[in-house]
């Protein structure tokens, strides 16, 4: 839900994402997420716009990934010019912390920029490129001193009797043995380091209007990973892609590509289908077996194809005031083949539901 105030310069909002998977073991997970953002009017004719605001969130799994858990406070800027009347150019950076209670090594912090330009042509057709770069410091683990014992008999310089006591060990037949003492050892173990990962995103998308309310686009788009790599990458359920934190995508090259069609029609009734196909090799993550065991040599390496429909109803339009209420419905289909055999699937998915608007 959300709240518009200051002639809708300044939005609030509050979101509650509950979910679960049919997969075996328990997915649940639960995301609370509040926040604001405030627009800020430049030059003549409001023409030019800056956003700025940030975001709090706790989500919180079931068993089967609540090593995962995590809290997060983000911050953005975004400014918008409108050189033209038909061409808008944005840039903007934002930085997002992440604190994992239970695996310290997944604590980051992440920067991100990007930069677009759209422009709209007399053939109603518009074209939008964009680069974004990211950046990710992963906080890794501090090395620890623990206390170990040692046989004394071990440790040059030391007697029969240490200074922390003696025992005394017995052979065959009740007969004395050897005469030995411990002492403690201070030992410090090794952390992991932190580690720091870049990535480089550039999109391109093409739109055409093809009749009034109707529209198909065509994108295209290419990561490339560099630098170091994420210390792990978490086990996620199926039909769970580039979430931006589990399914990191510092840890994948991707190559993707993804045609959608749009139209409103009868009584504002919205329809849209969208298909894709996606190739990414991941970095440094082995690839598994059936059993979870790392096949020597080969590393994960997907391969995706998706496709969906989905279909917007509005409830009794004339009677929710200020409130927009829909009926929806809608078909996924996801196949999968990876080299880990947890992610080789096909996975088919019929959704219903209502969505308010305010």
């Amino acid at each position: 839900m959300q709240y518009l105030f200051a002639n809708e310069r300044a939005r609030v909002f509050y979101d509650l994402a509950v979910s679960d998977y049919a997969s075996p073991g328990d997915w649940r997970t639960v995301a609370h997420e509040a926040g604001g953002r405030y627009r800020f009017d430049l030059g003549g004719k409001d023409q030019h716009r800056l956003f700025a605001g940030g975001s709090v969130i706790l989500r919180r799994n079931g068993e089967s990934w609540d090593a995962a858990d995590y809290n997060a406070v983000g911050g953005f800027a975004n400014l918008e010019l409108h050189p033209s009347e038909t061409s808008v150019f944005r840039t903007g950076y934002r930085v997002d912390l992440r604190k994992f209670p239970t695996f310290a090594p997944l604590d980051q912090l992440e920067h991100s920029a990007f930069a677009s330009a759209l422009v709209n042509f007399q053939t109603r057709t518009t074209l939008i490129g964009e680069v974004a770069f990211g950046a990710k410091h992963y906080e890794g683990t501090a090395a620890f001193t623990t206390v170990v014992p040692v046989d004394s008999s071990l440790v040059p310089g030391s007697g029969a009797n240490g200074w922390r006591g003696n025992a005394t060990a017995h052979g065959p037949a009740g007969q004395p043995g050897v005469m030995s003492s411990f002492v403690t050892e201070t030992v410090t173990m090794p952390g992991s380091p932190g580690t720091d990962a870049q990535l480089v995103t550039v999109l391109v998308r093409v739109a055409q209007s093809l009749a009034s309310r109707t529209g198909l686009s065509v994108e295209l788009q290419r990561r490339e990973t560099f630098g170091n790599v994420p210390p792990a990458v978490v086990t996620t359920p199926p039909r769970f892609f580039d979430d931006g934190v589990y399914d990191d995508p510092y840890a994948s090259d991707s190559t993707l590509a993804r045609v959608s069609l749009k139209s409103i029609v009868w009584h504002d009734v919205e329809l849209g289908a969208h298909a894709s196909w996606q190739d990414k090799p991941y970095g440094a993550t082995p690839a598994l077996d059936a059993e979870g065991h790392s096949i020597d040599g080969v590393l994960r390496h997907d391969r995706v194809v998706r496709a969906a429909a989905r279909a917007a109803f509005p409830i009794a339009p004339a009677r929710t005031g200020a409130f927009d209420v829909d009926f929806l419905c809608g078909y996924d289909f996801t196949r999968d083949r990876s080299t880990t055999a947890a992610y080789t699937y096909t996975s088919h998915a019929i959704g219903v539901g209502i969505q308010v608007g305010y």
